[in-house]
């Protein structure tokens, strides 16, 4: 059997959680055996299970804040109830590679800030991306895309259907995100054709770029496309 750790008792004033987290508890509604009704409850919901026992000593946030995280009050999937957290609430969208998040000015659209995102130990397998905030007159905000704003702000509205595509087949570092090196594609093209085109043809999303916009600019028919783009593939293979 595993020893458990007492937690310390508190002091805590009336109508404040007395686990230790600060929050304020509700007014009781009903009559019980420990608090009146209409007199402020000793714990918030779940959080008693908490204060009676600790399984480990205090842990420091991963996001490198500094503080000490919360004992966990429900079981969880990544930590169990009596456990300390990874993260304090909130923090865990700091957490990156680097460990916070670094904000640099965008090279392509004025009054915008960008930074890498991805990187969270829940989503190890999420491509990181560059995401992108723009400021306009009055405060106002408008986060999304890194790429897509960049061609947004350069080449005008993109049309339903379509995505912005990397011509290099790259999203990595800022440069890959400059003007000359977007294009729209159909989305199943994007999502679907390239990548199994890439995958299954063993070539880079470069050259499917390059045998695309040649036989598109042609004037070639939809519905030959991808075979005359296979064909262009293999031929350069031998």
């Amino acid at each position: 059997m595993a020893m458990r750790m007492f937690a310390q008792p508190k002091i805590v004033e009336p109508g404040f959680c007395a686990c230790g987290c600060g929050e304020r508890t509700r007014l009781e509604k009903f009559q019980g055996k420990i608090q009146p009704v209409g007199q402020p409850r000793r714990y918030k919901h779940g959080h008693n299970k908490a204060s009676r026992y600790v399984k480990e000593e205090p842990k420091l946030c991963e996001c490198g804040c500094g503080e000490h995280t919360e004992v966990e009050t429900r079981n969880d999937e990544l930590v169990p109830a009596g456990y300390y957290r990874k993260w304090r609430v909130g923090h865990q969208k700091k957490k990156n590679y680097s460990g916070k998040v670094q904000y640099q000015a965008s090279p392509y659209i004025p009054d915008a800030v960008v930074y890498l995102s991805g990187g969270f130990k829940r989503y190890p397998n999420k491509p990181r991306r560059w995401q992108c905030r723009c400021y306009f007159p009055g405060g106002r905000a408008s986060a999304g895309s890194h790429a897509r704003a960049v061609y947004m702000y350069h080449f005008g509205a993109i049309p339903d259907g379509f995505q912005v595509h990397h011509k290099n087949g790259r999203a990595i570092t800022i440069e890959d995100d400059a003007p000359s090196n977007l294009m729209l594609l159909p989305r199943r093209w994007n999502e679907r054709y390239f990548p199994v085109l890439s995958e299954g043809l063993g070539v880079s999303q470069e050259q499917i770029t390059r045998a695309y916009c040649k036989f598109y600019y042609e004037g070639v028919e939809e519905s030959l496309l991808f075979r005359s783009i296979c064909e262009e593939l293999l031929k350069g293979e031998d």
